[in-house]
């Protein structure tokens, strides 16, 4: 069974927008839980003081990532942010300090690691849902990378992974969180009583795990192991329940019994280290370090742009147009498209005589609609209130243009493939005017910027946080795709328009001409300024086009003779 299958939607098959996406569903998951720290993949570069680093192996390969994937990430997401929680360096400060004349405390923090992960893991089960997904991350990590700590001759590192391994992979791997209070409520009353071997008990027989099959486990390891084990299983159910200094003398405690044991192993295994018997504990599943569970510095880079920004896939969306204009089979021309924010900001101050004369030309085309006006002295006739003649002489028509409140919805639409490089100076130039043209309480604007890039349609949103950005011309030109994401953009209700600017560069992928009906089917209406060289693809525009050159002086004359042709049309 998945768990975030029932909840998580933002996916993608471009391995850079659903690492970003799996990213920042994970950094949500740490926010809930009131963690402060920055979920990151193993190989991201990271600057805030507390992190949680998770391995990319589980994440990369698949895409979107497979839903069992995402609950192991998930669980181990909340085992590190509980460790933070629950104060686990706070734990660990008291206790080292408590051991100030220990000159290694290499060991004694194993012990601690080993204790720590028991408490965040009991921890987790007794809250429920998150307990889920830790189990599920623990049995991933059971069957990945679980050492053989029975191999060779007992010694501490041996001691507290099977410690571990008994408790989160046996018992609390199939503990519910009623089971969990239950055990820690039999504990307390054990440690009232001095009955030992009852918490023993109640602790190794759990919903999926008797008594006989612990000990079974126990009998197949080297003896040595009885007595220390059981010191710490009976001490589990105590570091379960405990606050941070609570553990940290639960540690000091079992430390302090432990030595004897540890003083004995090392001498039985300098004895066979002289006599050629030693054998290494062995490995059982893979490792958890290498170049695998890390992320290269490229793809890195790539994440932490769509994290930044929230970068969303649109091309189911735009399969969805294609459809409602009964053309579905053309879906195989699409590129995956994303929509992401565009994040360097733009530097260039607009043409202020453009401005005033595009402020004008738009004043009159957006603040004016068709009234007709009858029954008036003077006009012209209105032939359906003729027979009123002899009674009131107001048989005359007029047509009125009168101001209204109604939102115009308008998507500036920049062409930013490769060709356009030589002419984007202007093209900065032109959207930059139209922005500060177009800023009024009454217009709804978006700028956005297209091109093609790994076999990807991206479309930058250049205008966010109320401020210009800018991005580099590349790649090809998906003009089809492009103009149906913009279309997707737009409300429904009001005045919808959608200003285009292009070289006219062939267009690959989409035909334009099932955007265009797209459009016609939105009720949006597309205009095209052409700049560059003249002699492009501009024809499937038709009266919607027109052309600038390399002038951005221009742009008033262009944009005022497009909206006369356009939208004239509906007076």
């Amino acid at each position: 069974m998945s768990y975030s299958e029932y909840w998580r939607v933002n996916k993608s098959v471009i391995d850079y927008i659903e690492l970003a996406n799996a990213l920042r569903a994970l950094r949500k998951i740490a926010a809930v839980m009131d963690v402060d720290a920055e979920v990151v993949w193993a190989g991201m570069p990271c600057n805030a003081s507390k992190k949680i680093e998770l391995p990319a192996v589980l994440a990369k390969g698949d895409y979107p990532i497979p839903s069992e994937k995402m609950d192991v990430l998930v669980g181990l997401n909340v085992h590190e942010s509980l460790h933070y929680l629950e104060d686990s360096e706070h734990a660990w400060g008291y206790l080292s300090h408590t051991f100030l004349g220990m000159n290694d405390k290499a060991l004694l923090g194993k012990l601690f690691e080993a204790g720590e992960d028991i408490h965040v893991d009991g921890t987790a089960i007794r809250r429920g849902v998150p307990g889920k997904y830790v189990q599920k991350s623990r049995a991933w990590w059971k069957k990945n990378y679980q050492e053989d700590f029975i191999a060779g001759l007992a010694n501490p590192e041996g001691l507290f992974g099977i410690w571990t391994y008994l408790v989160l992979d046996e018992v609390f791997a199939q503990m519910s969180s009623q089971e969990m209070e239950n055990l820690l409520q039999l504990s307390c009353e054990c440690l009232e009583t001095a009955d030992c071997d009852a918490l023993v008990e109640s602790l190794c027989s759990g919903k999926k795990l008797t008594m006989l099959q612990v000990l079974g486990t126990m009998l197949s390891m080297p003896e040595d192991y009885m007595e220390a084990l059981q010191m710490l299983l009976r001490k589990t159910p105590e570091i379960v329940n405990a606050d941070a200094i609570g553990r940290a003398l639960c540690y000091r405690e079992l430390w302090k019994a432990l030595e004897k044991h540890f003083s004995d192993w090392e001498a039985k295994m300098k004895a066979a280290e002289a006599a050629g018997e030693l054998t290494e504990p062995k490995t059982l599943a893979g490792s958890s370090e290498g170049d695998e569970s890390r992320i290269s510095t490229e793809l890195a880079e790539a994440i932490q742009q769509a994290v930044a920004s929230e970068a969303e896939e649109v091309t189911e969306a735009i399969k969805a147009a294609l459809k409602a204009v009964g053309a579905a089979d053309e879906a195989q021309y699409l590129f995956p498209a994303i929509f992401e924010n565009a994040l360097e900001p733009l530097e260039k101050d607009p043409n202020l005589d453009v401005v005033r004369s595009l402020t004008e030309i738009f004043r009159l085309w957006l603040e004016e609609t068709l009234r007709i006006n009858r029954g008036l002295d003077a006009g012209k006739l209105d032939h359906r209130r003729l027979h009123r003649a002899p009674t009131t002489g107001r048989i005359f028509r007029q047509n009125e243009y009168h101001r209204e409140n109604y939102v115009w919805n308008i998507i500036v639409l920049i062409d930013a493939s490769g060709s356009v490089g030589w002419f984007w100076d202007q093209i900065r130039g032109i959207y930059s005017a139209l922005a500060a043209s177009l800023r009024g309480e009454n217009i709804r604007l978006e700028i956005l910027g297209y091109r093609e890039a790994t076999d990807t349609c991206q479309i930058k949103n250049l205008f966010h946080s109320n401020r210009l950005f800018t991005i580099e011309p590349e790649g090809d030109t998906p003009t089809g795709e492009a103009i149906i994401a913009a279309a997707l953009r737009i409300p429904s209700g009001g005045q919808n328009l959608i200003i285009h600017i292009t070289d006219g560069l062939k267009n690959i992928g989409l035909p334009i001409e099932h955007a265009l009906n797209y459009c016609q089917l939105r009720g949006v209406d597309l205009v095209t300024l052409g700049v560059g060289q003249a002699g492009r693809a501009f024809s499937p525009y038709g009266d919607s086009f027109e052309m600038l050159g390399s002038s951005v002086e221009k742009l008033p004359h262009g944009v005022g003779a497009l909206l006369k042709r356009k939208l004239v049309k509906k007076r």
